[in-house]
């Protein structure tokens, strides 16, 4: 598999090593970060929520880096309070 942002590709024998290198990759959870924000706003993302996109990843890696804590750092965040929503 290459990761972006590695300088070469790293061998795996299971689909389990392949999750195992996901799930160490701090790109890839920056971007799944990234997907489910904009998922729960329900609009694509632009340049002005880049601070606190980052703010929810640092939130979420400080509380376990779990989904759960993705989420909970999602939904507490400005990113969504802020976001208006249609009736």
């Amino acid at each position: 598999i290459l990761i972006p942002g590695t300088a070469k590709a790293i061998a795996y024998a299971t689909a389990g090593e392949m999750m195992d290198l996901l799930a160490s990759s701090d790109r890839a959870s920056r971007n799944i970060t990234r997907k489910m924000a904009q998922f729960a706003i329900g609009r694509p993302l632009v340049a002005g929520d880049e601070p606190t996109l980052e703010r929810i990843h640092r939130h979420s890696q400080e509380a376990g880096g779990t989904y759960q804590s993705l989420i909970e750092a999602i939904v507490t965040s400005d990113l969504v309070r802020a976001t208006p929503t249609e009736l």
